[in-house]
């Protein structure tokens, strides 16, 4: 058994319903409140208080201790000596200076991807694609957005230039919470879609300059729905 999280904010925290999810404890609880941060049910700056959550949960401390670590290594909790554990909350300019460097960073990951890529990675990519193509016709927001992940980390991580994937790796997650909001945007989900099908075709077509352009453009289209979703929403 797994346990959906809702905000219901004040005092109360969170409540919890229950659906089936074959899962281990520590994932289960792990995953239940980093969906609730990434859903914005868990807003920036609200404390996570492990008695509480452990309680709501049905567990003991210790996996809502290990999740909470696991999303601090993430960026997305923050852990303050002597005062606890808070959501991370980010400025429109902290935003706004993460995207900049990725978008230059993950524009020379998938240029580098391209001129050297063979027939396999290329079919990896499609196949990562094609999933990506069910879940958004299924709409399901949290899992097209854990494929779109993995489409960008693939091409980091197969970019033959290792420090460069983890440079991305350590300031995606950042942003993850603002990206995957977005994606509730009506229409935003199709553009993204469309953006990767073109990022793929280019790669094929081993036009790695094309490529580099188009990713930059890719990544700066998200920071401008995130500005427009509002500074009252961060």
């Amino acid at each position: 058994m797994v346990y959906c999280i809702q905000y219901t904010g004040g005092d109360e925290g969170i409540s919890l319903g229950k659906v089936e999810r074959d899962e281990p404890l520590n994932q289960k609880v792990y995953r239940v409140i980093k969906e609730a941060i990434l859903k914005g049910e868990l807003e920036g700056g609200s404390r996570l208080v492990e008695t509480q959550l452990a309680s709501q949960l049905g567990t003991s401390r210790t996996p809502v201790r290990e999740a909470i670590r696991r999303l601090a290594v993430e960026g997305l909790v923050e852990l303050i000596p002597n005062q606890g554990a808070f959501v991370t909350k980010f400025s429109l300019k902290d935003i706004e200076n993460v995207f900049q460097i990725r978008s230059v960073l993950e524009g020379l990951a998938v240029k580098l991807f391209a001129k050297r890529c063979g027939a396999e990675e290329i079919e990896n990519l499609k196949r990562k694609l094609e999933r990506m193509k069910k879940v958004a016709e299924e709409r399901d927001v949290i899992a097209y957005s854990e494929l779109d992940a993995e489409f960008h980390r693939f091409i980091w991580f197969s970019s033959g230039n290792e420090r460069l994937s983890r440079m991305l790796e350590s300031i995606v997650s950042y942003i993850n919470t603002y990206r995957l909001r977005s994606l509730y945007i009506t229409g935003v989900m199709e553009k993204s879609l469309e953006d990767h099908e073109k990022i793929l075709e280019l790669i094929i077509q081993r036009k790695a300059k094309e490529v580099e352009e188009l990713m930059r453009l890719h990544v700066e289209g998200v920071l401008w729905r995130i500005s427009e979703m509002g500074r009252e929403e961060l």
